[in-house]
């Protein structure tokens, strides 16, 4: 990697980090989920986690319909894991499960939340643009959902990578990422500058904390073709829509709105 464009990378995730630290001391749960009606720690707990459970349900089911099944149930990642909403409904599928997340208080948050199942469920803090602490080949299912893009988009590509490198023989990664922002040019502009403002100054308002960012589809063919990954499936969701409040619904044709996003599944061959 050229020494300038290492340093943008590891200059634009460490500002993506300290925006999320900032919304997880503030509002975690909304910060995961945005409803609107659940602003300002609205989010009922058991609700809140009820979300993952279907939308983990809806995901399986939508893999169903594709004739797609992971096998091997030993270990799952949650990239991206947030207080451990997904990671939990996971573990009901998954022999052991480990969420990751950039931000210190939502890993804390999510090991107290769950401190009553450690053998089951782990979580771990990861601060760097790649996943080298964890092992190649060590987990069966990778998952991640509403969180790539809330990366700088050329991290957002080497994590897809790193999820490859993890998987075992056979195993299965499912992910979502905007792959197209319909959003004109000069109003993409206005609103980065803005964004760069206040997450500087750390100023109060929160929607501007949060990145939006895209990695286009073809990218993420030509990455699959390099590794030697089956892509098994490509289908668009509403996952990245915050009103959504969680439920996740799957789509053959784009969804209205600016954004356009989309769930790949891609298999290491066994």
């Amino acid at each position: 990697m050229a020494p300038l464009l290492g340093y943008w990378m590891h200059m634009g995730l460490k500002t993506a980090n300290a925006s999320w630290e900032w919304l997880a001391r503030r509002d975690p749960l909304w910060a995961i989920l945005t409803r609107a009606d659940r602003r300002e720690q609205r989010w009922d707990l058991a609700e809140f986690f009820a979300t993952g459970v279907a939308e983990i349900d809806a995901v399986f089911a939508q893999l169903a319909t594709k004739g797609i099944s992971p096998v091997d149930r030993s270990r799952a990642l949650d990239f991206g894991c947030g207080v451990g909403r997904l990671t939990r409904a996971l573990a009901a599928r998954f022999d052991e499960v480990h969420g990751v997340d950039a931000a210190p208080t939502m890993v804390r948050l999510a090991g107290e939340l769950h401190g009553a199942r450690p053998e089951r469920v782990q979580f771990f803090l990861n601060q760097v643009p790649d996943l080298s602490a964890f092992a190649s080949g060590a987990y069966a299912f990778v998952y991640s959902s509403i969180v790539l893009q809330h990366i700088p988009s050329a991290v957002a590509i080497v994590y897809i990578g790193e999820f490859l490198r993890l998987l075992k023989p056979g195993g299965v990664a499912v992910f979502q990422v905007p792959t197209l922002d319909l959003t004109p040019a000069a109003l993409r502009l206005l609103r980065g500058a803005a964004r760069a403002l206040v997450q500087r100054l750390r100023l109060p308002i929160p929607a501007l904390h949060m990145e939006m960012n895209i990695v286009a589809e073809g990218a993420i063919v030509d990455l699959a073709a390099r590794r030697g990954v089956e892509l098994l499936d490509a289908v668009y969701t509403n996952a990245h829509d915050g009103d959504a409040g969680g439920t996740v619904g799957f789509s053959t044709v784009p969804p209205p709105g600016r954004l356009r996003s989309m769930q790949f599944t891609l298999r290491r061959p066994a």
